[in-house]
């Protein structure tokens, strides 16, 4: 039995039938990453030019702003880096990225004069868990968790 010979774009668009439907084909045979769903189902908003992961961290970002435009808080800053583990070269010779956690808000309680680390989550993963304990091993700060309001329970049918 013969193989048949391999179908390419190139012949494909020569049909006649590919004439007619030459924006379907296109789509189908298309190279563009296709927008998946979100993991955690957050939706990605822009508030005052600046793009948050979820509607949560930018309401969040909101009341922050809010403080510190009546001097509760002061020097809001977002998503700053702090290094864990520093890069480094293993037994291969290869490099080891270093590990990283950035924190959502950073700023200064003017009550206190104590800077606090701000993190907005919708759930707790356990890399997440896991970085805050490194937090506080490495640079004594604990991290100040705001959360996403619960969801109401839905009533079961009897």
């Amino acid at each position: 039995m013969a193989k048949s010979p391999r179908i390419k774009w190139d012949d494909l668009m020569k049909t006649p039938a590919a004439t007619l439907n030459s924006k379907k084909l296109a789509d189908l045979y298309s190279t563009a990453p296709v927008k998946s769903k979100s993991k955690y189902n957050n939706k990605i908003v822009i508030y005052n030019g600046i793009k948050f992961h979820s509607m949560g961290e930018g309401d969040r970002y909101l009341v922050l702003k809010d403080a510190e435009r009546i001097g509760t808080i002061e020097d809001l800053r977002l998503q700053v880096p702090y290094t864990l583990v520093p890069a480094r070269m293993n037994e291969a010779g290869k490099k080891v990225q270093a590990l990283r956690y950035i924190a959502d808000f950073v700023y200064t309680d003017t009550a206190t004069g104590k800077e606090v680390v701000e993190d907005f989550k919708g759930k707790r993963t356990q890399s997440y868990i896991d970085k805050a304990k490194m937090m506080f091993d490495v640079y004594s700060i604990e991290i100040y968790e705001t959360f996403a309001p619960a969801k109401p329970k839905r009533k079961r049918r009897k």
